[in-house]
């Protein structure tokens, strides 16, 4: 099922979790999973697949659960799950810098680990090493250095010329979107009262760091020291 990401996407709080498991279904960005070894090569090699793939556009990955969102017992092996343990696993396939965020909590009585695959700064992820495992039938390989993993409905498959056009959108909108707030931090600090001196054009040149001008003074520390004084006074946002 297809469907676009909750507007507080990339948090893994219990409230987004329980938020996710009330949608009773998975997504292209939400996948259910009942368990997830993660100190066995096959489960940290499928579960690589699934963080690579979900990296074109973000998403969802909530351990602990059927594939309708219901209770299917305790995971195992919840202590892998921790943020920077987490990381060091998947830094063994995926391509850097990759962003991973991830929780484990308590509901329904029981156990979950919550993952949110960050979208690539690069638009997709590149495997940088084979991911195979051995299994009672022989060696199993799922994916291969040089492989770009996309969600496709609930599935996680090898990309194709649609997921392209969907990357260059993403990565469109991200830029837009930067550009925009660039733009609107840029009018709000022009709007610093004169009376501050140099102190509004500091501040822009501290947060928007793309804003130079080559005459800019240094804000003295006096100027600085009145600055705070008036900040810490102030009952409202200055206005210019």
């Amino acid at each position: 099922m297809a469907g676009d990401l909750p507007p507080s996407a990339g948090s893994v709080s219990a409230d987004i979790l329980a938020t996710l498991l009330d949608l009773q279904g998975e997504r292209d960005w939400l996948d259910y999973k009942r368990q997830c070894d993660l100190s066995s090569a096959r489960g940290l090699v499928e579960f690589a697949k699934d963080v690579g793939a979900m990296m074109i556009t973000g998403g969802y990955i909530v351990v602990g659960a059927d594939d309708n969102g219901q209770p299917a017992g305790n995971v195992d092996h919840l202590e892998l799950f921790d943020p920077a343990t987490l990381h060091a696993k998947l830094a063994k396939y995926l391509g850097r810098p990759f962003e991973i965020r991830s929780a484990t909590h308590d509901c329904h009585g029981q156990s979950y680990a919550l993952v949110y695959a960050v979208p690539h700064p690069d638009g997709f992820c590149v495997f940088e090493r084979d991911g195979s495992y051995q299994d009672g039938k022989g060696q199993t390989t799922v994916f291969r250095a040089g492989d770009v993993f996309a969600r496709h409905g609930t599935r996680s498959e090898r990309w194709n010329q649609i997921d392209i056009a969907k990357i260059k959108q993403r990565l469109q909108a991200d830029a837009d979107r930067t550009r925009d707030q660039h733009a609107q931090a840029l009018s709000l600090l022009r709007g610093v009262p004169p009376q501050l001196g140099g102190s509004g054009l500091w501040l822009a040149m501290v947060v928007v760091p793309e804003y130079r001008v080559a005459d800019a003074p240094f804000l003295r520390p006096d100027a600085a020291q009145q600055f705070l004084r008036d900040w810490q006074l102030a009952q409202a946002p200055i206005e210019g």
